[in-house]
């Protein structure tokens, strides 16, 4: 759901619950080409791409430590009055105006990876395949792993794929420590497939994508090009592959997306019989009215992101998960649509003015924009449905 959020002079509608029985998301499907939020303040926003580039500089574990929430997400708004029940209540300050969540979209880009975790060490100074090799050959394969683990995808399989040629390969890949780590045991997984000497058969590839999941969707790509097998078909900007289909044990994103459709449409649903209440005047007094309505299935409503009165969009970052792209994207999405709201009341009542903030807090104003934010994330699940559903085909 949307959320609007009213911080003293900064209304915001937030994304907040979105009841998710997979990981969360939040979504729009027909939001414009290009929002005024994603041009805005200095050059594209790059939201969830921020994330991954984290991933891919200091490994998909560090981060999956900082994004370790792995509870459902709804998008909702917080209305001008933070009210009991409201999703960004847990967000207000003593002074009661709202919290900012964190700006994914706005975060600075992250540090370059160093040249080795904290505390490898290099046998062969400049020399990374060297000192690998060099350590292996000594025996003490946890300081080769120290220097590949700090390596990005695309280096690490060619280091990989090196290794089988110096002769170091199996006792590296046959240790515990290489094989525990999900990103590593992957890209061992895909150099052996490479290099197996006959074409990936269907079932190789969906074991292949068992291994995908927890790895951010940037590195699936990478690997998925590594063995020859990287297909994509674009949705609103994002790049879809074989990553996001059915593993030889795990699910694929195609019920989850069915399930985001429902819970789309669900909300959709709710927001109107809110708004049909005419004891809901404001934007809070409709958020408390959907907050209650999905408490009583046993429901509980977090916030997702947020759209300000400035145009500033804020994402929160969620656990990494096969589907977790998707749903991000579907939150930027449902965000847009809540973007071009406030500016369009920008431009006829004026930024932060007494009738603009009544006109952002009016029920049935807000009520019809969370009904649009929703529909635009169903018609973008839709697509991106057809679209697995296309790539679930090409997998023989």
């Amino acid at each position: 759901m949307g959320v609007r959020e009213a911080a003293s002079a900064d209304m915001a509608r937030a994304t907040a619950p979105v009841a998710r029985r997979a990981p969360q998301a939040t979504v729009l499907g027909s939001a414009p080409a290009v929002a005024p939020w994603l041009t805005g303040g200095g050059g594209p926003a790059r939201g969830a791409a921020t994330v991954l580039a984290l991933q891919a500089s200091v490994g998909n574990r560090q981060v999956q430590a900082l994004l370790a929430r792995r509870d459902p997400v709804s998008v909702q708004r917080c209305g001008v009055e933070v009210h009991d029940g409201c999703p960004c209540a847990a967000d207000t300050a003593q002074d009661g105006t709202t919290g900012a969540m964190p700006m994914v979209s706005r975060q600075q880009p992250p540090a370059p990876a160093p040249a080795a975790g904290p505390g490898c060490t290099f046998r062969v100074p400049g020399n990374v395949l060297e000192s690998v090799v060099a350590s292996i050959n000594a025996g003490t394969v946890p300081e080769a792993f120290c220097i590949l683990n700090g390596r990005a995808m695309p280096e690490l399989l060619n280091l990989l794929l090196a290794m089988k040629s110096r002769g170091v390969y199996a006792a590296y890949a046959g240790s515990g420590q290489a094989q525990g780590d999900p990103r590593m045991a992957a890209a061992l997984h895909a150099v052996d497939l490479h290099t197996k000497g006959s074409p990936i058969t269907g079932p190789e590839l969906r074991g292949l994508i068992d291994r995908l999941g927890t790895l951010p969707a940037d590195q699936r790509a990478t690997i998925l090009r590594f063995v020859g097998k990287l297909v994509t078909l674009r949705v609103r900007g994002l790049d879809l592959d074989f990553s996001y289909c059915r593993g030889a044990s795990s699910a694929g994103c195609l019920a989850e997306v069915r399930d985001a459709i429902a819970e789309g449409l669900d909300f959709a649903s709710v927001y109107t019989a809110c708004g049909r209440d005419r004891r809901n005047r404001t934007g809070g007094q409709i958020e408390s009215c959907v907050s209650a309505a999905f408490a009583r299935r046993g429901v509980q409503l977090q916030v997702a992101g947020s759209t300000s009165a400035s145009g500033q969009v804020t994402i929160n970052a969620p656990a990494i998960t096969q589907c977790q792209p998707i749903h991000v994207k579907a939150t930027e999405l449902h965000e847009a649509v809540h973007a071009v709201t406030v500016h369009q009341l920008e431009r006829r009542f004026g930024r932060g003015t007494p009738a603009f903030n009544r006109a952002f807090d009016e029920a049935s104003g807000w009520v019809a924009d969370e009904v649009s934010a929703r529909r635009a994330e169903v018609a973008f699940y839709r697509e991106v449905l057809a679209a697995l559903q296309r790539l679930e085909r090409m997998i023989k």
